[in-house]
């Protein structure tokens, strides 16, 4: 009786030691999930915001609409022209791609649209991009003045161009503030 005794007290202790094991790996597991997320969804927007090129376009309704346009609390956040945009297939389209970035509740969504130019029913694609996103911030720097919209809302150039840097302020739940700046490269 004594001997089944200890051997029920050292498996309880056994099963509790197991199970806090587990669920700090499970834990451990899902921050891992958690960070690699992070770092990938982190990478294509690190991509996209250092390929910034000065491209307008003609939106759905055919007007010109400037190679970056972002207005403070609006839907997308911001709209711009980046290159670099591979081409494995051999398709015939351009290397440079149309992007929006918009706040869908708490997901921060990278939308891109198959050609430059859109006709009237162009629809764009919609990836999923970082997830327990509180709020999202663009600064846009220009001969050291900060402007909250581009092009500035005082603008009154036809083609104000492109910013000397954008600064990208992410609120994440999980992560607190993350800060990103980018110099925009002005390529003729």
């Amino acid at each position: 009786l004594m001997a089944v005794g200890i051997f029920a007290l050292v498996s309880a202790m056994a099963y509790g030691g197991l199970n806090s094991v587990l669920k700090t790996s499970e834990h451990t597991r899902n921050s891992s999930e958690q960070l690699q997320r992070l770092q990938t969804g982190m990478a294509l927007l690190d991509q996209d915001f250092r390929q910034i090129v000065d491209r307008s376009i003609r939106n759905s309704y055919g007007e010109e609409e400037g190679a970056l346009v972002a207005i403070e609390g609006g839907d997308p956040l911001i709209r711009f022209t980046r290159n670099g945009w591979r081409n494995p297939a051999g398709r015939p389209r351009s290397t440079m791609q149309r992007l929006a970035y918009r706040l869908d509740e708490t997901t921060l969504m990278r939308e891109h649209w198959p050609n430059l130019d859109q006709g009237s029913n162009a629809e764009p694609l919609r990836l999923p991009l970082l997830e327990d996103i509180e709020e999202v911030h663009f600064l846009f720097l220009r001969d050291k003045e900060e402007f909250r919209n581009w092009p500035p809302l005082n603008n009154t150039d036809e083609n104000p161009g492109l910013p000397d840097a954008v600064r990208i302020t992410l609120v994440t739940g999980p992560w607190g503030e993350i800060d990103r700046i980018y110099r925009v490269l002005k390529i003729q």
